[in-house]
């Protein structure tokens, strides 16, 4: 499938946690220094070769703390 080609594989996460407004998980995420945008029902965050593992340790930490 296409999914399935590196030349199409993005940073970009797209989610939404039931029963959690995106605009939650935003604010969580600013007090913990972590980027997130809102998208409709979802969360949008993208991760790049310079993040490091702190930092997506501080995203799993804000879902986490929205579920």
């Amino acid at each position: 499938s296409m999914a399935d080609h590196r030349s199409n594989r993005s940073g970009i996460l797209y989610f939404s946690l039931p029963s959690v407004e995106p605009a939650t998980v935003r604010n969580r995420g600013l007090e913990r220094k972590v980027v997130l945008s809102c998208r409709g029902s979802g969360v949008r965050v993208s991760v790049h070769a310079y993040n490091n593992l702190e930092d997506l340790n501080r995203l799993v930490d804000v879902v986490n703390s929205c579920i």
